[in-house]
């Protein structure tokens, strides 16, 4: 997430003057990034000069760059207790509490900003920020519009718009909005992460190939980009050549040896192909670099079923169960191998408890497929995030009320299950 603060756009004017050599040396000190020195000059110099606005908003740009939030915010208030209709003090003020997670404090400052200088660009793109946290993408797209209406060249708008737009399934417009900041020469590694969200939002769409291509220009510019290499191989998973994500896993492993997702792939191709000796060899490198994978042990346990080796493959399920008793496919293996074993008692327990989850997933399923096929629909929403607060899925659930109310504002039933989550969440 990028904030703009905005602290030293057009604040200093009609200010009252600092003694012009102790505040130029602290801009001078800011410039080369000697933070703390500039802080004790400043605070030194507001000792003698108290009402110096031009001082104390440097100060709290200073204070909010070295993580010294409340101090900052201090000074924004003060600031603001004697300049009220200055748009962008509400906006640094904003940008600093939306940092610090007050998202309600920043709201009212940001659309405080907005108000009062409609022309201010950092704080309709804060405004954006704030309202892609709060999972109001529509309305968070609006604004990334405004601010990239205000000003065309900022890279960053466009890919806060791209997500913006992919988080309601609009991937044609994200597709549109990344490639459009990605023409506006990003920093690297703004532009390298932008590429790589691109590859991603193509694939999601089922542009397979264009996605591949996206993270083809990624691993041109650098081979040993792991995570290009890491959705690459993904990639090839969903496209069905096994043979290419071989080798693109292999090759990460080969990067990266610590790189646990890479194994994990490798083995569950490796599964696939339906060699499950090849397959046991990738988890158990993995689990030696993470005991506790939990697929890691399921598939240690498939791969034993697939040699004949039941012994090995109990061992493994019931290892599954341990770190996460509500693992689907190793309730249901584990059941089976016991009903075998003629532990008739502890295998019907497990296939209950499967048939149980398997309930619960296949619902879950079917109402993220209907928020799927119809995003607009403010019922679906709702009804999918009561089952992620059934399920105790509260974030999932948050997110699915706050868009039901942003397609339908007046749903009751939303707001309470929202004060009712956010009540239970702080006790």
């Amino acid at each position: 997430m990028y904030l703009l603060c905005g602290m030293l756009v057009g604040v200093f004017v009609g200010a009252a003057v600092a003694p012009q050599s102790e505040l130029s040396e602290a801009r001078r000190l800011q410039s080369q990034g000697e933070y703390p020195r500039a802080i004790v000059l400043l605070e030194n110099l507001l000792r003698d000069e108290s009402d110096d606005a031009e001082a104390e908003k440097l100060l709290g740009w200073l204070y909010g760059a070295t993580g010294k939030t409340e101090l900052a915010v201090d000074v924004y208030r003060n600031l603001l207790s004697r300049h009220p209709d200055d748009a962008d003090l509400h906006n640094s003020l904003g940008a600093l509490l939306l940092r610090a997670g007050k998202l309600q404090e920043a709201k009212e400052e940001l659309e405080r900003a907005v108000t009062l200088d409609p022309s201010l660009v950092a704080s309709h793109y804060n405004l954006g920020l704030l309202r892609f946290e709060e999972g109001s993408f529509a309305l968070a797209a609006r604004s990334f519009e405004l601010a990239i209406r205000l000003d065309p060249d900022k890279p960053q708008y466009y890919f806060m718009l791209a997500k913006a737009h992919r988080a309601t399934l609009e991937f044609a417009q994200a597709v549109a909005a990344f490639r459009a900041g990605l023409t506006r020469s990003p920093p690297v590694e703004l532009a390298r992460t932008a590429r790589l969200e691109l590859a991603l939002t193509l694939k999601h769409d089922g542009l397979l190939s264009d996605s591949e291509a996206e993270l083809r220009v990624l691993l041109a510019a650098d081979p040993d980009d792991g995570e290009a290499m890491f959705q690459l191989g993904r990639l090839y998973v969903a496209m069905n050549q096994y043979a290419e994500a071989e080798s693109v896993f292999r090759r990460l492993t080969e990067v990266s040896r610590d790189y646990t997702p890479a194994h994990f792939m490798l083995g569950l191709v490796w599964y696939r192909e339906d060699a499950p000796e090849k397959a046991l060899v990738s988890f158990q490198r993995l689990l030696l670099l993470e005991p506790r994978h939990a697929e890691a042990h399921y598939y240690v346990g498939m791969s034993h079923l697939k040699l004949g080796n039941h012994r090995e493959a109990r061992e493994a399920f019931e290892q599954t169960l341990l770190i996460d008793t509500d693992h689907v496919g190793a309730n249901y293996n584990l059941g089976l191998l016991l009903a075998r074993e003629g532990e008739r008692d502890e295998s019907e327990k497990r296939l209950e408890r499967f048939r149980a989850l398997g309930e619960r997933r296949d619902r879950l399923q079917a109402l993220e497929e209907r928020v799927r096929w119809d995003p607009r629909n403010a019922k679906f929403h709702f009804e999918l995030g009561q089952e992620y607060s059934r399920q105790k899925r509260t974030k999932e659930a948050l997110l699915a009320f706050q868009r039901a109310l942003e397609i339908e504002p007046d749903l009751a039933a939303a707001e309470i299950e929202i004060a009712d989550l956010l009540a239970s969440r702080d006790r």
